[in-house]
């Protein structure tokens, strides 16, 4: 690379490095109430909570990547325009285009790292999510049960709970389906305790005062009560550790590329499922190239240097990111519901950018305003109205 390549695209590094860093936390911020519940009501370790937090990562980091690559490119040029330097460099024979370079090779850069965390990063995560969550909530059953939903998170059982007090473990309104061989059927009861016994692998539901229903007959025809006291209800944690990692196929999201293309071509087409999981496949190459689509588009907007209030550039550059995330979101709306084509929904907010992108570089290298006059003055005049 040339001196003055090099010397852009370092400038690009550092900011890059300080978005990801904020653009995470501030998705972090999102779970700090979920955290907070795991380590205080459960006691869980903040090594575990430290490992589920990177497992989620690659989720995250397939978003807030291109848009680091957006704010780090808007923010380095608006900061060399600022300086003149953009303007020292043209006066030095060097072109907008001759500087498009290092810009280029900077969002490749960031989309390889987008396509790692597409393609292999999240199908990890999620994976590696599933068996940490399932074994923290094989040793704390609290944390696993959900008042009033129905939780399966052992085979073979339902268990519903209206009400749990998390300090003191009890359960309240308790309804258990059965459905294991040699199960007892249907079990109510007004209050109840789970205690989980991780050494010796086993998970004790005490009932109290509640009733057994059991049907009998070709149909169950007919329905037996019993009536208890005291009913204990016991599971193997071993045998259900192994069965809850094993039993549910692999979501779209833990899927990898070979094995989502496999699960495309077994739904119906033009069925909900089948866009859904076609828009996912898609999603995993139109994020990275969001990367090259949003460094392009903010590129303009901040090596122009006819416009040196950098608030005027800032304000542009949030409202070509937002206009990518509506037609993202837009895209993952209409996609999924079948009213346009899900590859194509995936690929229209890149394919608008970049056009936008292409035009703003050229008026800003033939030294035009970024917005043709006319419109400056119909938006200068809508804003005073």
């Amino acid at each position: 690379m040339h001196r003055i390549d090099r010397y852009l695209f370092s400038q690009m590094l550092f900011p890059f490095t300080l978005n990801i860093v904020f653009f995470t936390f501030l998705f972090l911020i999102t779970q700090v109430l979920e955290i907070a519940d795991l380590v205080v009501n459960y006691r869980i370790g903040l090594g575990s909570v430290g490992w589920l937090m990177a497992c989620a990562a690659p989720f995250f980091l397939q978003f807030t990547i291109p848009m680091a690559v957006m704010v780090t490119v808007l923010v380095t040029f608006l900061r060399l325009s600022g300086d003149r330097e953009i303007l020292a460099l043209k006066a030095g024979g060097y072109s907008i285009w001759r500087l498009l370079p290092p810009v280029a090779a900077f969002c490749l850069l960031a989309a390889f790292l987008t396509a790692l965390m597409t393609l292999y990063g999240l199908p990890w995560g999620k994976l590696e999510s599933r068996r940490v969550i399932t074994e923290l909530a094989l040793q704390h059953g609290d944390m696993a049960l959900k008042p009033m939903v129905f939780n399966d998170m052992f085979s073979g059982v339902t268990l519903y709970v209206g009400e749990m007090d998390r300090n003191s473990g009890k359960l309240k309104d308790i309804f258990v389906e059965d459905f294991r061989e040699g199960g007892m059927g249907t079990v109510l009861a007004p209050e109840g305790r789970l205690h989980m016994d991780a050494a010796a692998g086993l998970a004790r539901l005490q009932l109290s005062q509640g009733m057994i229903l059991r049907g009998s007959g070709a149909e169950n025809t007919e329905v037996h009560a019993i009536s208890f006291e005291n009913y204990e209800l016991t599971l193997d944690l071993s045998r259900e550790k192994g069965l809850a990692l094993a039993r549910k196929s692999k979501d779209k999201e833990e899927m990898g590329f070979n094995e989502l293309r496999a699960y495309i071509r077994t739904l119906p087409e033009n069925s909900k499922s089948y866009n859904a999981a076609v828009m996912k496949f898609h999603e995993k190459f139109s994020l990275p190239a969001a990367c090259l689509a949003l460094g392009l588009l903010a590129f303009p907007l901040g090596v122009n240097t006819l416009e040196r209030r950098r608030a005027s550039g800032i304000g542009n550059g949030l409202l070509y990111f937002l206009m990518y995330y509506m037609l993202l979101t837009m895209g993952w709306s209409f996609g999924e519901s079948g009213v346009y084509p899900p590859g194509l929904a995936m690929w229209t907010p890149n394919g608008v950018t970049t056009v936008a992108g292409f035009w703003l570089l050229s008026r800003v290298a033939a030294e035009k305003p970024l917005m043709p006059r006319t419109l400056w003055a119909g938006r200068q005049r809508g804003w005073k109205r």
